[in-house]
């Protein structure tokens, strides 16, 4: 497994025919379109480790997916060997199903984020991902022709690490999410970008109705921190400082720094003033099945 996964140059020895294009080489190609970079133990929960066991083989041996290209001294900590290791579309997948989009955070943080991302999009919601918000009627057309339409217009300019909307069918939940392993500041604005920046620009954006001119939001979207940080008493104490308004609008949730596939990130999130609910709200269920026929659609 690892010699097709290797860093140096490989010829391919494994073409992609329009007949796999229509199944299992398929299917992995376009997650790895959506997903900058994908965890392999991710992989084998959503489509199956028999299913999965010789269609990432093949495609590392083609040179459609492979491991991200990180500098020579990061390899060993950056890339785990094991049975868990990471994989991201290669120029020969690109060419085929299109870029992923790319964010400019380190791998770390990027590896966190996918995996958020892709337990986000595979749970008991129908989801309304980036592209669907951009195409909706309500979504004024400069926006759409922003070269990155989710940095939003604040000095400086916002970026939230996962932007998804929620639905049950009829109503539709939008929540901007932060991904935090710990590693940012909590308060020291005075040193670069902090926690409690980010709180203060978000409140900016809620106040002057800055998600409604400039994606068409009908309603305020939510704002979620899902941090590494086990005792997130200093974020809650800075939301009570920073968002006396909006306390029904930002939320926290602790989450494992390696996250399973089979972790559940709709459980109940921690407000200020009690918690929210997604399930309940939207009175939807998880349905294992479901997960599975999503990520092969």
């Amino acid at each position: 497994m690892e010699k097709y996964s290797s860093y140096r140059h490989q010829h391919p020895t494994y073409t992609v025919t329009e007949r796999s294009l229509e199944g299992a080489d398929g299917n992995v190609l376009r997650f790895h379109q959506r997903y900058e970079v994908v965890p392999s133990n991710f992989l084998y929960h959503l489509f199956g480790r028999q299913y999965m066991r010789d269609v990432s083989l093949n495609l590392r041996k083609g040179t459609y997916i492979g491991f991200p290209d990180v500098p020579i001294e990061e390899r060993a900590m950056r890339l785990p060997r094991n049975a868990h290791y990471l994989t991201t579309l290669k120029p020969r997948g690109e060419a085929i199903v299109g870029e992923p989009p790319r964010d400019n955070d380190q791998l770390p943080h990027k590896t966190l984020r996918c995996k958020c991302e892709i337990l986000l999009d595979h749970g008991p919601f129908s989801v309304r991902l980036p592209q669907d918000i951009l195409a909706h009627k309500d979504c004024p057309p400069a926006t759409r022709k922003l070269k990155s339409p989710f940095s939003i217009p604040l000095s400086p300019r916002l970026r939230p690490d996962i932007t998804r909307g929620f639905s049950n069918g009829e109503d539709t939940v939008f929540v901007h999410i932060e991904v935090d392993r710990a590693t940012e500041r909590m308060s020291e604005r005075d040193e670069g970008s902090s926690i409690e920046d980010k709180i203060i620009r978000y409140v900016e954006y809620l106040d002057h109705d800055i998600w409604k001119s400039h994606f068409g939001f009908r309603v305020p979207p939510s704002v979620l921190f899902l941090t590494t940080r086990q005792d997130t008493r200093k974020l809650e104490a800075l939301i009570r400082q920073h968002a006396k308004n909006w306390y029904d609008r930002f939320y926290w949730l602790s989450i494992p720094r390696k996250p399973l596939p089979t972790h559940d990130l709709f459980v109940p999130w921690q407000g200020v003033d009690g918690t929210l609910d997604l399930k309940e709200l939207l009175n939807v269920r998880h349905d294992e099945s479901g997960a599975h026929q999503n990520a092969r659609s």
